[in-house]
């Protein structure tokens, strides 16, 4: 950008008043704007990948000051009312600077929002009425304190930029192939039309390194500088207004009277789904009841905690399990003459979400491999010793989870073990274990849910042809995020 457009921005800064969010934010705000110094940020370093980014909105223009005087905190997320903030300031300071009017929509289209809050009125009104930069959500709401996702940026950007370009004339931009490289762009997702045009075209947004688009993920403050970093350039670069030449005068010919045609309706936004969790912790316990299904004989409670965490790394993901329990003395179905028994079972597998590998909303569908370890720890009634038993084997899992609105989802697992280091010295020897779960998570898809369910464990002693186990409750605290 030339040093005139950046003088006059920097010039149009004490003119413009910027809205930030409640408390004590726009005091800070207005000290900020058109003094704040980049480098005086502890967060943005010279060698950070948005360092000139966030020194064109904060230092430069001053459209996006930092969250405190030595913070941008880059990444925190975004809401709809500070993207809507921060593209009212960008838009103002170019219509300063450069001349060109950005407004699209002129008196026309007027929408009338039922849940803005006062403090954004005018700036929300603006950019939906007057730039058409944004628009309401279904039931005319704006939904302001909603995180911003990418694939809603990208819907928003492509709108905008389709009515600019209509009124004010053409970009000069050589369009770029990048958007069919995007291996999580599907042909018949709603916002991928808007990701090729603001990827390929205008260039306002890219993909992540491995290609993906992430368009569930919800839109950092380093992102969004980055986008209005990209747009301030495009209009100051590639906007191009068209002047219509002065036409000859030519008598009028009396017009043939044909129908209106229909206007083309704006095509709709989805309402935003919360993103897939990278991160999916359960911890909690049980207690379940000893048995043998040769005899149908109950043996004895088990009872203690366990924990699990799934890593998800979009359609791949790394889990883990433990579990420590204690049985009631006899409640050991496979041999009597033990004290103080306990069980210790852990294991991991890697594996491919099948389904649900962008947002906790959809049905989601596990299948992975990986390995368990299994351990009985405890001391022999008649004195002779300790009690140590240890095996180890590959295991598979599989898991579905179908969300049923926002109040709940139900859940199963199924984990099979098949172990291959047996012990000679002990007579108790595992062959196989299978362990399944079924439950239901309250609420659905929450920063933290509650988790209920019913496990039942099989295991068979080699050589033995009784089916051993243990069936009960269990309870989790479930923590995604």
């Amino acid at each position: 950008m030339s040093k005139k457009i950046i003088s006059l921005l920097l010039a149009s800064t004490l003119l413009v008043s910027v809205q930030m969010t409640q408390g004590s934010a726009p005091a800070i705000a207005e000290e900020m704007v058109g003094s704040v110094n980049v480098d005086n940020l502890v967060d943005v370093t010279p060698n950070h990948w948005a360092y000139d980014a966030v020194k064109l909105v904060t230092q430069e223009l001053g459209i996006m000051p930092p969250k405190t005087p030595t913070r941008f905190m880059g990444n925190d997320t975004t809401t709809r009312y500070e993207v809507a903030q921060a593209f009212y300031n960008t838009a103002r300071r170019l219509e300063t600077s450069s001349g060109k009017d950005l407004k699209v929509t002129g008196d026309a289209r007027q929408t009338s929002l039922s849940d803005v809050d006062s403090n954004y009125k005018s700036v929300v009104d603006s950019v939906i009425n007057e730039y058409g930069i944004m628009q309401a959500m279904p039931g005319n709401k704006f939904m302001g304190n909603e995180k911003m996702t990418r694939y809603e940026l990208a819907f928003e950007l492509n709108n905008y930029l389709s009515l600019l370009v209509k009124k004010a004339g053409r970009l000069n931009l050589d369009p770029i192939s990048r958007a069919e490289g995007l291996t999580d762009v599907k042909e018949e997702h709603w916002a991928t039309p808007a990701i090729r045009n603001v990827v390929d075209n205008a260039q306002l947004m890219a993909g992540y390194p491995d290609n993906t688009f992430r368009g569930y993920q919800t839109l950092t403050r380093y992102e969004l500088a980055a986008v209005l970093r990209k747009f301030v350039d495009l209009v100051d670069k590639s906007l191009v207004t068209e002047t219509s030449a002065v036409p000859t005068m030519v008598p009028t010919p009396m017009p043939t009277m044909e129908p209106t045609a229909e206007p083309t309706p704006m095509p709709s936004m989805e309402p935003a789904k919360k993103p897939l969790s990278a991160f999916d912790l359960k911890v909690g316990g049980g207690v379940r009841t000893g048995y043998t299904t040769t005899a149908n004989t109950t043996t004895g409670l088990l009872y203690g905690p366990s924990a699990q965490l799934d890593l998800r790394f979009g359609a791949f993901q790394i889990g883990g399990n433990a579990e420590y329990m204690l049985y009631d003395q006899g409640a050991f179905a496979a041999t009597s003459g033990i004290n103080n028994l306990a069980k210790l079972d852990a294991g991991a597998d890697l594996g491919w979400r099948m389904l649900g590998n962008e947002s906790d909303e959809d049905t989601s569908l596990y299948i992975g491999v990986g390995y368990n370890y299994f351990s009985w720890m405890g001391q022999m009634a008649n004195g002779s010793g300790a009690y140590n038993y240890m095996n180890h084997g590959p295991r598979a899992r599989v898991a579905l989870e179908i969300p049923i609105g926002g109040a709940f989802s139900i859940f199963g697992e199924d984990t099979f073990t098949y172990f291959i280091a047996p012990n000679t010295s002990f007579a108790n020897n595992i062959q196989w274990k299978n362990e399944g779960f079924a439950g239901v998570t309250i609420p659905a898809y929450t920063l933290f849910s509650v988790q209920l369910g019913y496990r039942d464990t099989r295991y068979v002693l080699t050589g033995k042809p009784t089916v051993y186990g243990d069936i009960g409750g269990l309870a989790n605290l479930r923590f995604r995020f």
